[in-house]
């Protein structure tokens, strides 16, 4: 189960940071069995990006911050991220994904346990490879390679072993069609059970 104060903040960012210049859409919540996302119009704001989102503050609607703040739903400027992240450390789940999308700001907040204890076996090194493709989104091995620093034979073996353990995907007609990207796996990771 989700802690109450890590998506009372998702949706509490979602309406204080969402682009109020774009009409015609909403913030959107959405459940699934394994996790929880919250979508926002607009993309991020200023200086923010997905690799600083912990540590850059800005606000897009000061006024709206000031107002929930008053209310309650709210604290100092960017510290809602960074309670995300230890409320679900806390809990033992996976640290909140945001992705920026084409138009607009999701977090994902999984509550799979599953997914939490396959991530806390792996090493450093595919953790990391796999914060990389969450973050991302859509992130081509060549991409992986780049910010990872190491050789791509390195890079598609660590992949391998992510698909192994029913985190990662892959979306291309072979590993080498340029058009190809990997993913988190849209299907949760199960454990195989054998009669």
């Amino acid at each position: 189960m989700l802690p109450d104060d890590v998506w009372t903040e998702a949706l509490v960012n979602a309406v204080v940071h969402r682009s109020y210049t774009m009409s015609g859409d909403h913030v959107r919540v959405e459940v699934f069995p394994d996790r929880l996302e919250v979508e926002s119009p607009g993309r991020l704001p200023g200086l923010v990006r997905v690799e600083n989102i912990r540590s850059t503050r800005f606000a897009r609607n000061p006024r709206i911050a000031r107002a929930i703040a008053d209310l309650g739903y709210g604290r100092e400027l960017g510290e809602g991220v960074d309670r995300m992240f230890e409320g679900m450390k806390r809990a033992g789940l996976p640290d909140p994904v945001f992705q920026q999308m084409p138009a607009s700001v999701r977090v994902t907040l999984r509550f799979d346990t599953l997914a939490g204890r396959l991530l806390a076996g792996l090493s450093p090194a595919l953790q990391r490879l796999f914060e990389l493709i969450q973050q991302g989104g859509q992130v081509t091995t060549a991409e992986l390679t780049e910010r990872l620093g190491r050789s791509r034979p390195t890079v598609l073996n660590g992949l391998r072993q992510l698909v192994a353990e029913g985190l990662v995907e892959h979306a291309g007609s072979s590993l080498n069609d340029p058009r190809g990207y990997w993913r988190p796996a849209t299907a949760p990771p199960s454990i195989s059970t054998k009669a």
